[in-house]
């Protein structure tokens, strides 16, 4: 949980218009084998930036990040077929 706060902090002090979504094992099992996440980004520019924090975040644990706009995400219908849970920012979309 550490690392998460950690992300979150890094990711509130660059100042990224993001949302973040977890989804799979993670939140339903002490024996998660990866790290499932949702990025919805609005700049392009941001993607790489955020690639960057998590991989600092989550030195040792397998990362699966899945990077949509608003846009696709609406089309995928995503969050809610994975029922994935916002963790940041905690207020909005």
């Amino acid at each position: 949980m550490f690392e998460i706060t950690n992300l979150l902090n890094q990711v509130q002090i660059l100042k990224i218009d993001c949302s973040i979504y977890l989804f799979g094992s993670y939140l339903y099992s002490e024996t998660w084998a990866d790290l499932d996440a949702l990025i919805i980004y609005k700049d392009y520019e941001d993607v790489s930036i955020i690639k960057n924090v998590f991989s600092k975040s989550f030195l040792n644990t397998p990362l699966d990040l899945i990077f949509m706009t608003k846009e696709e995400e609406i089309f995928f219908n995503f969050i809610n077929r994975t029922n994935a849970r916002k963790i940041f920012p905690k207020n909005t979309y």
